[in-house]
């Protein structure tokens, strides 16, 4: 629904753009979730650093609750997500319009 809503008027392009930075972050605190585990500690940020994500862990959630899927299979999944937004862009069209 977010996708129609917000992102019909943007292009394909602009939105994989888009995309690829939340994948990122959405990576990097996942890693850093991961270091701070590894050494015995878990940081109060880590919920702040998660709230753009939120979206996102519901279809993780998702698939641990319907499918017998690995955790980290799940977790894939749903880091990749925001690329399924790109389904909502517009064409970039050319200069003359085609």
């Amino acid at each position: 629904m977010s996708g129609l809503l917000f992102f019909r008027d943007m292009s394909k392009v602009d939105i994989a753009k888009s995309a690829t930075l939340v994948v990122i972050y959405y990576a990097l605190i996942i890693a850093f979730e991961q270091f701070l585990i590894s050494i015995g500690k878990y940081s109060l940020i880590l919920v702040l650093l998660f709230i753009p994500t939120t979206t996102y862990s519901v279809i993780h959630q998702l698939f641990l609750s319907l499918f017998e899927l690995s955790i980290w299979i799940g977790l894939i999944l749903s880091v990749f997500a925001p690329y399924l937004y790109v389904l909502f862009g517009k064409r970039q069209y050319n200069i003359e319009g085609n």
